[in-house]
């Protein structure tokens, strides 16, 4: 990361974050916005919805957070991530403003307002058609305001995040059944799209790769639709995105069928239960679940959409207590290989050790990959969970190009 993008990773300020957006002329105004805020799933809502708009002839650009193995994916116009060239120019296009934004405050300007202001930024140069930013905890909704908000699941604060970043008489998409959410914010929404009440899917089959789904919504429902994705959360997370899509593309009489077929299956979420299939060597899934809800959602996936002989875990760190981890995963693992950073003190191997699963150390990515595949042949998995940065360097590891 350049020097201009390698700032502080401090908390962020509303009003620092602002004043960088006045200088810089306000370029979120340049195309209608939606704003993707809450609980996990806000990656995968962005990408399919991207993917949807752009099947319909709408020119996006997007912004998520963080990234697995290079800061231009964070920053995409029409799906694709801006270039190594593109990223230079930006940084020196907004030193200035960076520096001025700076200097008005008692501390600079952070890392997340900096690519923030980046993102929007090329989506205004470019020019785009609709913009759609990921909110994570670092950029509080109170700097963007919204006539589409979406939350894929609940986060923290939901109804006065809902009133910061939402316009009143916006429309506020929740793909959860948070109905008291729902509640405390009718007054101030136009309409409120709820999933099980307004919107939803079904799965009708799996398939390779991913599932066969029904949509359905205020005005449309969809069928044989394939969601190239794994895992229920992700059949949700689609329901979400497309109702924001309809919400979006409102002016339509209706809804072409094969317009959306085309833009679902060409999803594509890297890092989220990213399946690596490789001849002669175990399959490599990776996935960034960090909380009991992303773990349970781990669990059900594995058990329902893999047969595979044997299950080994790569292990990063892990925020939360042990004992949420291997609840989950602890019955379905036959060994883990854990990186040195991942377990201080001990106590996630310990936890692993009571139900019978072996465990050993690795120093670092090269070398986890190498134990857990020296255990495994081609029918057995290899589970690697971990941070967006992590799981960056594994796909390196293995090959991949940036996402």
């Amino acid at each position: 990361m350049s020097e201009v993008f390698a700032l502080p990773r401090t908390s962020a300020d509303p009003a620092r974050a602002r004043t960088l957006l006045d200088l810089l002329g306000r370029p979120e105004e340049s195309a209608p916005l939606v704003l993707v805020a809450g609980g996990p799933g806000k990656t995968s809502v962005v990408r399919i919805l991207t993917a949807l708009l752009g099947a319909f002839g709408v020119k996006v650009g997007s912004y998520t957070l963080p990234h697995l193995q290079q800061t231009n994916e964070r920053i995409r116009i029409a799906g694709e991530p801006v270039t190594d060239d593109e990223l230079r120019e930006l940084e020196r296009y907004l030193e200035p403003f960076i520096a001025e934004a700076s200097v008005r405050f008692a501390a600079p300007v952070a890392q997340g307002e900096a690519l923030l202001s980046a993102a929007l930024t090329a989506c205004a140069d470019a020019p785009v058609d609709a913009i759609i930013v990921e909110i994570g905890a670092a950029e509080t909704p109170a700097v963007l305001q919204t006539d589409l908000l979406v939350m894929p699941s609940r986060g923290h604060d939901l109804s006065g995040s809902v009133r910061q970043a939402l316009r009143a008489g916006g429309t506020f998409v929740l793909s959860d059944d948070y109905t008291q959410l729902a509640s405390e914010v009718t007054d101030h929404a136009s309409a409120v799209r709820l999933l099980g009440t307004d919107f939803g899917a079904t799965v009708d089959a799996h398939a390779v790769g991913g599932k066969q789904l029904m949509l359905y919504g205020p005005g449309y429902s969809l069928r044989e639709l394939y969601l190239p994705l794994h895992g229920p959360h992700q059949v949700r997370n689609a329901s979400g995105a497309m109702a924001a899509a309809a919400a979006f593309l409102s002016g339509l009489e209706t809804l072409d069928d094969e317009l959306v077929r085309t833009g679902l299956a060409s999803v594509r979420v890297p890092g989220r239960m990213e399946v690596v299939r490789r001849r002669g060597a175990a399959t490599v899934v990776l996935d960034a679940a960090a909380s009991a809800h992303a773990l349970h959602c781990l669990a059900a996936t594995l058990q329902l959409e893999f047969g595979f002989r044997h299950r080994m875990l790569v292990l990063a760190e892990w925020p939360e207590e042990p004992e949420t981890l291997v609840s989950f995963l602890g019955p379905l693992v036959d060994h883990v290989v854990l990186l040195d950073h991942g377990d201080g003190d001990g106590n996630v191997g310990a936890a692993f050790n009571t139900y019978g699963v072996s465990v050993e150390r690795a120093p670092d990515v090269a070398s986890a990959l190498a134990a857990a595949q020296g255990l495994t042949v081609e029918p057995d998995g290899i589970i690697v969970l971990g941070p967006d940065h992590v799981l960056g360097a594994v796909r390196a590891e293995l090959g991949l190009p940036p996402a």
